[in-house]
């Protein structure tokens, strides 16, 4: 059962649903179900610290930049800030290795750490998508090289969801593929969030799909989020090794994974 005075450390990577699941996670202690964020009550807060660099996740580096720095101090004064205000807080880490930042985790707060996984295949494919909108094709090597190392993440986060490493404690681990398609999946993260979302129901595009932007922001389970692995193989199946269908078929389902990479997608693609 979670408490009061509550942390929760949301550990997620870009394109990988975890704005939808954050705003799910959030709708829990609102009053209203806004569908950009919802409108949260007196009793929560919510911190997107964001990507790197991240100034909680930098607190134990060494050599940090005077503009980390001043980030890090108003990072810190925000969160003491919010500490004093409510009972629980939300923080936001997106595309950082798992870090225990000594500033949330040495508070009398209890600390709950929430894994957010997409599986690798759908991730990249939307990674891909993402990047290539932003970036022409002729940076084809600076994406591989950020996509690689965004891979090493996962695995990271995967090992962790498995329990084979036990960098974090007290974990709420979310697979983005079973908390889109199933009621039950959801209902049973609320139960242990011992509380009820404002809505049953996947009904927000988070900051917007990368191949459909907010197209189904009234209706988002309409997008085909589970089959977004069958665009960009081309690009993103070098980095989809043995380790990474391994873990994948422990945490997604052997079924699942062996139907993308014997399909025929995936060999004309790969």
């Amino acid at each position: 059962m979670i408490k009061t005075n509550s942390i929760f450390i949301c550990f997620s990577l870009g394109r990988s649903g975890h704005h939808a699941i954050t705003k799910w996670l959030l709708s829990h202690y609102a009053s209203s179900p806004d569908k950009n964020w919802p409108d949260l009550t007196g009793d929560m807060a919510f911190l997107g610290v964001g990507k790197p660099p991240c100034s909680f996740s930098l607190i134990t580096l060494e050599n940090i930049s005077t503009e980390q720095k001043e980030r890090y101090h108003r990072d810190i004064n925000e969160f003491h800030s919010k500490i004093e205000q409510v009972s629980r807080i939300i923080i936001d880490f997106e595309d950082v290795p798992l870090c225990k930042p000594d500033i949330l985790y040495s508070s009398e707060w209890k600390t709950y750490n929430v894994i957010i996984l997409r599986d690798p295949f759908n991730y990249l494919a939307s990674w891909f998508a993402a990047h290539f909108s932003a970036k022409p094709k002729e940076h084809i090597d600076d994406i591989h090289n950020l996509a690689n190392k965004n891979i090493g993440i996962w695995k990271q986060h995967a090992y962790e969801f498995l329990e084979d490493k036990h960098n974090l404690s007290h974990k709420i681990l979310i697979k983005f593929n079973d908390w889109f398609k199933s009621e039950e999946y959801r209902s049973g993260i609320s139960r242990i969030l011992n509380a009820k979302p404002l809505y049953d129901t996947v009904n927000v595009v988070g900051s917007g799909s990368s191949f459909d932007g907010h197209k189904y922001m009234t209706n988002p389970q309409k997008m085909k989020v589970l089959e977004r692995w069958k665009n960009f193989i081309a690009y993103y199946e070098r980095h989809i090794d043995s380790e990474i269908i391994d873990l994948s078929k422990q945490i997604f389902g052997a079924e699942f994974i062996e139907h993308i990479i014997t399909s025929k997608e995936w060999s004309k693609g790969g």
